[in-house]
């Protein structure tokens, strides 16, 4: 299954409505919807988050049980949700994706 198909729908499924208010959100910061931002650049996306919530704690509440669950779920680890929140908070993004092909591959 596509990573943005699984993300879609895990969000859909959990929180209906949720995806339309940030695509709004990143389509008017970034010019592309949320997940596509999120795929491109997670830690622009966790910023749209923090700007959304305006607290980290809820935006990591957010980016922990609506984007990286399904994840690392798919990968099989337990976990692997917060090693890749704190990759993005630290906005490394390429080492995100090194994360992702390590444990997706």
């Amino acid at each position: 299954m596509e990573l943005k198909k699984l993300l879609r729908d895990w969000i859909r499924d959990r929180a209906p409505g949720y995806l339309v208010d940030l695509d709004k959100r990143a389509l008017s910061a970034y010019g592309m919807k949320f997940l596509d931002l999120f795929l491109s650049s997670p830690s622009k996306a966790y910023k749209l988050l923090v700007e959304k919530y305006g607290s980290e704690e809820t935006a990591d509440f957010a980016m922990l049980t609506l984007i990286l669950a399904p994840i690392a779920y798919k990968a099989g680890f337990v976990g692997l949700e917060e090693e890749l929140l704190e990759i993005i908070k630290r906005g490394d993004d390429e080492a995100f994706f090194k994360k992702l092909e390590e444990y997706l591959s």
